[in-house]
């Protein structure tokens, strides 16, 4: 193979009439920049390896065992965070956070289409929860976005905290469509309960928020955690929470020092209950008893070292069948098929009658 050598400024790969030249200086032929000859290979490429066909898997691990995370004594390093400040306009723009609308130019999409992306998913600005419609506007080959923040007074929703008073705490919003066309969002707070909001009208207003309530008129407790609803194909509301008011034996979320990180432990067990629409009442929702679903007992597993389980789960409808996908003390990721049959249990129209 001859000696080679590459220029370290413009990448050209040159060919030596012999190795005697590394070490001496030259010039470029293609560049013109001065550099240090040194031996240079190219890289060999790859064999292709063709993949064996694999036989079915047979496990022999049997159970496993998660006996040596029990122990584990760390701090949760991973506590929930403060969400960041408002940022200001852009100083090249120009342009105010006055402004209720912004316009971007974007290709391709189609004139008749309209994307509604209510941010009351997840845009969180100082503690009180914003939304903001999309939409794709104009024809041909000029299309442009509206970007429209809600709701219309810009202060979002708050509930105030209850160690700080100072600060909001309306987080992690859930939004569910009503049959009459409004919205629902309930929210986690900082109070040892779930609070709810109602818009009518899309989102541009909302109603001051209120402590969610069951079928019997009591406030629901939960605390400093998510708390899901969803909407059912059978027209029923699904609400996953834990049932108790951030208080819970040894552990107490309204203490100004945590030692250990509480919500490992508050946030389990974790139950449901079933809702139901009634339109003429002040929360349109009724929810019925809670039922307790899952429970670690206070087991602690994984790097985290938590007790927590179902925060952050999700659900699907299939031909059927209803299950509840969740996170098991973040660690495993399991489903819990949730039959009719459980769900007529506490359904507030059969035991709230």
């Amino acid at each position: 193979m001859p000696a080679m050598t590459k220029c370290p400024n413009c990448g050209k790969t040159l060919k030596l009439k012999s190795e005697a030249a590394f070490g001496k200086k030259t010039a470029c032929p293609q560049c013109s920049e001065p550099f240090t000859v040194r031996p240079y290979k190219k890289k060999q490429a790859k064999p292709v390896v063709e993949e064996p066909e694999y036989e079915d898997y047979e496990d022999t691990y049997g159970d496993y065992d998660d006996t040596a995370y029990d122990d584990y004594g760390g701090d949760d390093q991973y506590d929930d965070y403060e969400p960041a400040p408002r940022r200001s306009a852009s100083s090249k723009s120009g342009s105010s956070r006055k402004n209720s609308k912004k316009k971007k130019k974007a290709a391709g999409l189609p004139p008749w289409l309209t994307y509604v992306a209510f941010g009351l998913a997840g845009v969180l600005v100082l503690g009180g929860l914003v939304g903001v419609v999309v939409t794709a506007v104009g024809g041909g080959g000029s299309n442009v976005i509206d970007l429209t923040w809600l709701p219309e007074d810009r202060e979002g929703l708050e509930v105030t905290d209850t160690l700080y008073p100072d600060i909001s705490v309306a987080q992690e919003p859930a939004t569910v469509l009503l049959p009459d066309g409004g919205l629902f969002c309930i929210m986690r707070t900082m109070t040892g309960h779930i609070w709810y909001s109602l818009s009518a009208d899309d989102g541009v207003t909302w109603r001051d928020p209120e402590v969610l309530r069951d079928a019997k008129g009591d406030p629901i407790p939960h605390p400093m955690s998510p708390c899901p609803l969803f909407r059912l194909a059978d027209g029923r509301f699904l609400l996953v929470y834990h049932n108790n008011p951030g208080r819970k034996g040894e552990y107490d979320q309204f203490r100004r020092t945590w030692e250990r990180n509480q919500s490992n432990f508050l946030r389990n067990p974790t139950f449901i209950a079933v809702g139901r629409f009634s339109a003429a009442d002040h929360q349109p929702l009724r929810f019925g008893p809670p039922h307790k679903l899952l429970d670690t007992e206070g087991v602690t597993i994984g790097p985290k070292g938590t007790a927590e389980i179902a925060t952050y789960p999700s659900l699907t409808e299939w031909r059927g069948h209803r299950m509840l996908w969740y996170p098991d003390r973040k660690f495993y990721l399991l489903g819990k098929h949730l039959p009719d049959s459980l769900l007529t249990t506490i359904d507030p129209d059969q035991v709230c009658s």
